[in-house]
């Protein structure tokens, strides 16, 4: 069965500047955005219709655009802003949903979900999970590090999280050390 690949997570170059602390104030609100949104959105229908392609059912309507915008903030509270800075497809399925794709927003958003998910087994415990992939698919056996991750299909990867989930969710030590950010070296340690 051949692995359900997530496109890889784009690499910044080495003059990007990372943001360490969240910014205290945003230079840009969202009301100011979706303004932006709505001066755009006319322009962009005009000039599809121009060069003869369709507009119908291609753009979201903007109160839709402006409704995803406005809770996004809200909705990003609940990750810490160092996962944040790692969220490449969240800013992709921003700029998706800003201009109106919000099929090409929800397969950011998806993306972002497995991306995560990887990050989070290799913060867990990678022995323990290529030792469960390894019996939902035989073809993992030889598998072992965190660059692994990339070769497990994205169903085996949710299979896997779900038969770990009990072990995680149970067990106080480890959730302490997802929160805080720590790895797990040893499973037999909390479990």
């Amino acid at each position: 069965m051949a692995a359900s690949k997530t496109p890889p997570e784009p690499r910044t170059s080495s003059t990007e500047v990372v943001v360490q602390e969240p910014p205290s104030l945003a230079s840009t609100s969202p009301n100011d955005l979706s303004s932006s949104i709505a001066a755009f959105n006319h322009p962009l229908a005009s000039y599809l219709t121009n060069i003869g392609l369709p507009t119908g059912g291609v753009l979201a309507p903007i109160e839709d655009r402006r409704t995803v915008i406005e809770s996004l903030e809200s909705a990003l509270a609940a990750l810490p802003y160092p996962e944040r800075q790692k969220a490449v497809y969240l800013s992709r399925f921003i700029v998706a949903v800003s201009v109106g794709l919000f099929d090409g927003a929800v397969n950011y958003l998806w993306n972002e979900t497995v991306a995560a998910m990887r990050r989070l087994v290799a913060k867990v415990d990678l022995a323990y999970f290529f030792s469960v992939t390894s019996q939902i698919n035989g073809q993992y056996s030889k598998l072992g590090s965190e660059e692994d991750l990339a070769q497990i299909a994205e169903h085996d990867l949710l299979e896997a999280c779900r038969r770990m989930a009990s072990v995680i969710t149970s067990k106080p030590a480890i959730r302490d050390r997802l929160k805080t950010g720590h790895t797990r070296s040893d499973r037999d340690r909390f479990i």
